[in-house]
C-alpha cells in the first residue's frame, strides 16, 4: 500500500513539473505560468484569508523579474501590491505562501517583502517551478527512517554545546553572558527584501519564560512572539486549498507553539506552501493543521495574522529554502508531555501538551512548559523548595526515571535547564533517534527553602592506615546560615600507586565533571541508556575515594593504569574518536540523599602511613 501510494504520487511530481503540458482541469488545479512567461506589466491577483477562513483576491502588478536573487538559479518575481489594505499594513507575516496568479495561471507564492517600505507595497513571489522541486526530496526521502535531526547537526553532537550551567550562575544571573543573537539588526532589514517572517507564536507561556529563551530559538532564526491563541471553532472549514491559513504545530494542549502561513498549491493530498522555508530542516516530520485568522495585526515594524490552530489533518514532510511540503492524512509523531505539580495540600496543577519530535526544538519547548508549570506553582514565593520526579517513556526501552530538587527563586529555571540538557543529551545520542512516546512530571513543592551549601570538610585524624575507617564530618549551612553536620564513614583503600590516595566531596555537576567513569563513551544504545539512569542528583551528597592513574576509556568501560604505549596503540588502530584520557580511578563511591538541594565540592589528597 505504501509503495503505491508513492509510486502514484511521484507520477504525479513528475507530471507537474511539465508545465507546457499543464492544463486547468477539475481536481488538477490551475494551469502554471512558466517563469519565462513572466513580464513587467502583467497584472493578477493573490489570494489569502485575512478573517475567519473566507479566501479573498487582492490584486498586483509585477515590476520585475530578480534574477539568481535567493541564490544561484534562484529568481525572485518583484510585484506591486494594488490593494489599500497592503499600503497600510505592509508585508505581512502569514501571508507567506499566498498563490499569485496571472490570468488565471498561477505564478508564484507571495513570500518576500520590505518590511519599511514607505507608501508602497513591493512583495516577493517565489516562483511555483521551485516550489514544485520540492516534492521530488518528499519522494526520495525514506519515511520509515526518518530523519528529524536538527539542521548541520550530526549524531552525537549537542545542540547546547558545553556542560549544563552552574546552579550559583543561574542564581546570580552570570549564565546571561552566554546569551546571543544570530538574526540580523533591524537596520540591516529596513533596506533589503527578506522572507516575510514566520513568527513562532506562543500561548500559555509568560513574558518571564520566553526572556529566558528567546535567545535559543534567535540562533536558529525564529522570532519567538505571544499571542491569544485558542481552539478554531467548530465551523471552521479544514480542506485545505490555495489561499488557505495552514500551521506547522510544534505543541497543542495548554501551551501552544504554532506558525502560520499560507497554502499555495494543492495536488491531491499534497500541499505546497510558505514560498520560503519555516527552520530549513529538509527532512523534518511536524502536524499541520489549518488555521482560522482572527485578524490582521497593523504593526510599524511588522505586521502579522492572528490565527488560531485547528485539528491536525496532516503532517510537514519538507522544509526547504523554496518552501514547504505536506501531506494531508499523515500523523507526524508526537511526545505525549504531562507536568502534575502538587502544591497546598489536596491541590495539584495539571498541564498537558502533545509535542513534535525534534532534536533542538522539543528539549527547547518542553524545557519551557516546565519552567512556567513551576513559576506560578502554588504557594508562590521565592522560599520554595521543588521535588522533581521525571519518567521518560521510550518506544521498546524500559522508562527512565530521574530524581531531582531546586530550591530559591531561581528553582524553576535551574529545573527548566537541567530538563533541557537531559532531553538533548537523550535524544542527541550516536545512535538513533529515540521514539520518546511520554514525558511525566511529577513535582512536589514544600513552602520553604530546603537548600544546604557545603561549609567545610574535617577529617577526624590525620595519619591514616591501610584498610582503616575514616569519619568525616560535614559542615551545611542553609540559605539563613543555620549549621548542621553530616558525619560519613570512608574506607581507606589498602594500597595505591604512589601511597597517595584523594577524598572528594561533591554536588551533582562537581560529580560529573570529575567521576571517571562518565568520560567512557558507550558503545551501545543500551549501554547509553543505563549511563542515564545513573543519574547524580542534586538532592545527593556524592564522596568518592579516588586514585591518580592515567588511563584509557574506550567501549563504554574504563581501563586505569594504562601505559603510553598501549593508549598510543588503541588510538593507532583508528580509536581515537571513542577513546579518552583519563586522569582518576574510583576506589570508592557512596551517595547520601538530602530532604533538599544539596551545593559545593570538597576534594583532597591524603598520604598513607608507610
Amino acid at each position: 500500500m505504501f509503495d503505491a501510494i508513492r509510486l502514484r504520487t511521484w507520477c504525479a511530481g513528475v507530471a507537474a513539473l511539465a508545465f507546457a503540458g499543464y492544463a486547468a482541469a477539475g481536481d488538477d488545479g490551475p494551469a502554471i505560468m512558466p517563469l519565462s512567461e513572466v513580464e513587467p506589466g502583467m497584472r493578477g491577483e493573490w489570494k489569502t484569508v485575512i478573517s475567519g477562513t473566507e479566501i479573498e483576491s487582492f490584486p498586483l502588478e509585477v515590476v520585475g523579474i530578480g534574477e539568481n536573487f535567493i541564490g544561484p538559479k534562484r529568481s525572485l518575481i518583484i510585484c506591486k501590491a494594488l490593494d489599500d489594505l497592503s499600503l497600510v499594513t505592509g508585508p505581512v507575516s502569514g501571508m507567506s505562501g499566498s498563490p499569485v496568479f496571472i490570468d488565471g495561471r498561477l505564478v508564484g507564492a507571495y513570500a518576500y517583502g520590505f518590511r519599511w517600505a514607505k507608501e508602497q507595497a513591493l512583495i516577493g513571489v517565489t516562483p511555483i517551478e521551485d516550489m514544485m522541486e520540492i516534492w521530488d526530496w518528499a519522494e526520495d526521502r525514506n519515511r520509515e527512517t526518518t530523519a528529524r535531526r536538527a539542521a548541520g547537526r550530526g549524531a552525537g553532537e549537542s545542540a547546547f554545546p558545553g556542560a549544563p550551567f552552574s546552579r550559583e550562575a543561574i542564581a546570580d544571573g552570570t549564565w546571561r553572558e552566554a546569551k546571543g543573537a544570530a538574526l540580523p539588526s533591524r537596520d540591516a532589514l529596513r533596506e533589503a527584501i527578506q522572507p516575510l517572517p514566520t513568527p513562532l507564536f506562543v500561548s500559555g507561556i509568560s513574558p518571564r519564560v520566553l526572556a529566558e529563551f528567546e535567545s535559543k530559538f534567535r540562533r536558529r532564526g525564529l522570532e519567538l512572539q505571544a499571542a491569544p491563541m485558542g481552539r478554531g471553532s467548530e465551523e471552521m472549514d479544514t480542506d485545505l486549498q490555495p489561499g488557505s491559513a495552514v500551521a506547522g504545530v510544534l505543541m497543542s494542549g495548554d501551551f501552544s507553539f504554532a506558525a502560520t502561513g499560507t497554502v499555495t498549491h494543492r495536488d491531491g493530498d499534497r500541499i505546497l506552501a510558505f514560498g520560503h522555508s519555516f527552520f530549513g530542516d529538509g527532512d523534518v516530520d511536524i502536524p499541520m493543521a489549518p488555521a482560522e485568522v482572527m485578524t490582521v495585526v497593523q504593526s510599524v515594524v511588522s505586521s502579522f495574522k492572528l490565527s488560531n490552530p485547528g485539528p491536525v489533518v496532516g503532517s510537514i514532510l519538507q522544509d526547504r529554502q523554496s518552501g514547504i511540503a505536506g501531506t494531508l492524512g499523515w500523523a507526524s509523531p508526537v511526545t505525549n508531555m504531562e507536568i502534575r505539580v502538587h502544591g497546598r495540600p489536596g491541590e495539584t496543577e495539571t498541564y498537558r501538551g502533545d509535542l513534535f519530535e525534534d532534536e533542538f526544538m522539543s528539549p527547547l519547548i518542553s524545557a519551557m512548559a516546565l519552567m512556567e508549570s513551576l513559576l506560578f506553582a502554588k504557594p508562590a514565593g521565592s522560599e520554595r523548595t521543588f521535588f522533581v520526579e521525571t519518567r521518560w517513556e521510550i518506544e521498546g526501552e524500559d522508562p527512565i526515571v530521574l530524581k531531582d530538587a531546586a530550591a530559591g527563586y531561581s528553582a524553576p529555571l535551574m529545573l527548566a535547564f537541567d530538563h533541557l540538557f537531559f532531553y538533548d543529551r537523550l535524544i542527541g545520542n550516536p545512535f538513533h533517534f529515540p521514539r520518546v512516546s511520554g514525558v511525566e512530571i511529577d513535582v512536589t513543592l514544600e513552602p520553604e527553602q530546603r537548600m544546604a551549601q557545603l561549609d567545610s570538610v574535617q577529617l577526624d585524624r590525620t595519619r591514616f592506615r591501610a584498610g582503616e575507617e575514616m569519619e568525616l564530618l560535614l559542615r551545611l549551612r542553609n540559605y539563613r546560615g543555620d549549621e548542621t553536620v553530616e558525619r560519613i564513614r570512608v574506607p581507606i583503600p589498602e594500597r595505591t600507586r604512589d601511597g597517595e590516595f584523594t577524598v572528594f566531596v561533591g554536588d551533582a555537576r562537581a560529580t560529573r565533571s570529575l567521576s571517571p567513569a562518565r568520560a567512557a563513551p558507550p558503545t551501545t544504545f543500551s549501554q547509553f541508556l543505563d549511563r542515564l539512569r545513573d543519574h547524580y542528583s542534586h538532592r545527593e551528597i556524592t564522596v568518592m575515594v579516588l586514585e591518580a592513574a592515567p588511563g584509557l576509556a574506550i567501549e563504554g568501560r574504563v581501563l586505569p593504569d594504562v601505559l603510553p604505549s598501549v593508549g598510543s596503540l588503541y588510538r593507532s588502530q583508528g580509536t581515537e574518536n571513542t577513546s579518552r584520557r583519563t586522569s582518576w580511578k574510583t576506589l570508592w563511591e557512596d551517595r547520601v540523599t538530602l530532604d533538599g538541594e544539596f551545593r559545593g565540592s570538597f576534594r583532597r589528597t591524603l598520604t598513607l602511613e608507610r
